[in-house]
């Protein structure tokens, strides 16, 4: 009976271009690849086609550099095919770091495809690992999210979820959807993974690891967030003032909290609220928008996440004109990842705002109406 693992960081690029990857180094020498039907033992600085396929032994693990500096380490016991620029993972084990693109407007695509035989998985930035048991594939995501289902469409996200940071989902062969993602500890979870998979490569582990934190800070937006910050932080003074007479520790804490959100920053929400903010202040003081509203309408699916599972704002929970996070999200353009999260958190989408409108009629004007309404009538959980 064989396992599948997948570990991938961030975002795995488009693996189409075969003199960009590079076999970078081996633990072990029982690795084989099939070059146009042809076998021959790999070798270290060979390069990998495409519709090459690599098979390592029991004892050996490889890994594969690709021009950007992404790295793609090949378990034991593993087969692995580049093709049409997905990976498919025939079986045991792959753990890829990739640099992640922070620029909004290309968020939304879909930059890397692995294909199993029970489901595909679609990713934009991400750390996340997959196992294939008895028929049965899935996914346990370490670092932001995954997109998870049955199929290889991404443009219908009705049967896909969005597993998030410690999160995992499955699907078995046959099935049509993806179980509905639950929690796991990380903790518990990746150390055994690890040893089980790549041992063959540990006197490399700890240059990945410090090029898995480089390649994670190297692409980050300091100055953007900075910006989204400021503008949050600029319309909560008043806030601040109005929101019954809050010490200014309080205040302050407040402030950071929905900086925090603004900007999707786990850690400093956590910050602000040790520091004592107070979730029910921390309002904006025109639109009455909670930080679950903050956090949705910027797309920040890790501290939706977060707000949902420890803050505990309900998900429908309105603002000052009735409207939700998903009736906010409904309406801005590339929402699809926050909708189907919120969605998956059961909120309501037929739920009214004081002026009558529900999710479906603020997405009626959506740049990307046809697949945000589609999603929005068809889902099921």
């Amino acid at each position: 009976m064989k396992s599948l693992f997948l570990l991938l960081l961030i975002s795995l690029p488009c693996i189409a271009n075969a003199e960009t990857i590079v076999v970078e180094a081996m633990g072990g020498t029982e690795a084989t690849i099939i070059h146009s039907g042809a076998r021959h033992p790999l070798k270290t600085e060979e390069n990998i086609a495409n519709d090459d396929k690599i098979e390592t032994g029991k004892s050996t693990a490889i890994d594969l550099r690709l021009q950007n500096n992404s790295l793609v380490r090949v378990g034991v016991g593993s087969t692995v095919e580049l093709k049409a620029g997905s990976l498919h993972l025939l079986a045991g084990s792959v753990r890829v770091l990739v640099p992640e693109q922070k620029e909004k407007s290309k968020k939304s695509e879909i930059r890397f495809r692995l294909i199993t035989p029970e489901g595909s998985v679609g990713v934009r930035g991400t750390e996340f690992i997959t196992d294939r048991i008895n028929a049965a594939t899935t996914v346990h995501t370490l670092r932001g999210e995954v997109l998870f289902g049955p199929g290889s469409d991404f443009s219908d996200l009705t049967k896909f979820a969005v597993v998030m940071k410690g999160y995992e989902s499955t699907i078995k062969t046959g099935e049509h959807k993806v179980s509905t993602p639950k929690q796991f500890s990380i903790d518990s979870y990746l150390p055994s993974v690890t040893l089980q998979n790549f041992s063959a490569l540990a006197s490399r582990e700890a240059g990945m690891q410090q090029a898995r934190s480089s390649l994670a800070t190297a692409q980050e937006n300091p100055a953007n967030d900075q910006k989204i910050a400021a503008q949050a932080l600029s319309h909560t003074n008043k806030a601040a003032s109005a929101a019954t007479n809050a010490p200014a520790s309080t205040a302050k804490a407040n402030d950071q909290l929905i900086a925090a959100a603004a900007t999707g920053d786990v850690a400093q929400l956590v910050a602000a609220l040790q520091a004592g903010a107070d979730p029910k202040a921390a309002v904006m003081p025109d639109s009455g928008d909670s930080i679950l509203h903050i956090a949705a309408v910027n797309e920040r699916l890790d501290a939706t996440q977060y707000i949902l599972d420890s803050v505990h704002i309900p998900v429908d929970y309105p603002n000052a004109k009735g409207q939700s996070a998903l009736m906010l999200a409904a309406s801005e353009a590339n929402s699809q990842d926050i909708i189907l999260l919120l969605l998956q958190n059961k909120a309501s989408r037929t739920a009214k705002d004081r002026a009558g409108h529900s999710a479906l009629d603020y997405a009626a004007g959506n740049p990307n109406a046809k697949a945000i309404l589609n999603l929005l009538r068809t889902y099921s959980p």
